[in-house]
């Protein structure tokens, strides 16, 4: 059941960002009509499939080395604290906008996502 769980909670972190990039284009992108330029858009959306080779490899590893049990504790704590971090990204006062924190905390959350994948699937059999 929690695998279940996880892979319903991955599924929906991964697409949600469909519905999530026009609103940011609304509210950041007022001089591209209202729409975030393909230039961003495109990296900014594949910053979690880049994430989750990186948290597969890395977690397969981990799970192989210290036992997947162990590791499927922690790859659930990078998730919570990736997900939060997203739904709590703000801007700098200088540096940094919203998207660019957006994007790197969801390249975490792909990384927790990525080591969701091989130790849910173990944990369930």
């Amino acid at each position: 059941m929690i695998s279940s769980a996880g892979f319903f909670t991955d599924a929906y972190d991964i697409f949600i960002i469909n519905l999530v990039t026009p609103m940011l284009g609304y509210i950041y992108y007022k001089k591209y009509d209202d729409k975030m330029p393909s230039a961003i858009q495109g990296p900014f959306k594949g910053m979690v499939s880049f994430g989750q080779l990186v948290g597969q490899l890395t977690f397969g590893f981990l799970g192989d080395a210290f036992g997947r049990k162990a590791i499927y504790g922690i790859e659930l704590l990078v998730i919570i604290i990736a997900t939060i971090n997203c739904a709590t990204s703000a801007s700098t006062v200088e540096g940094v906008g919203a998207v660019g924190f957006l994007g790197f905390w969801r390249f975490v959350l792909g990384f927790g996502i990525g080591g969701d994948y091989p130790m849910s699937s173990t944990v369930a059999a």
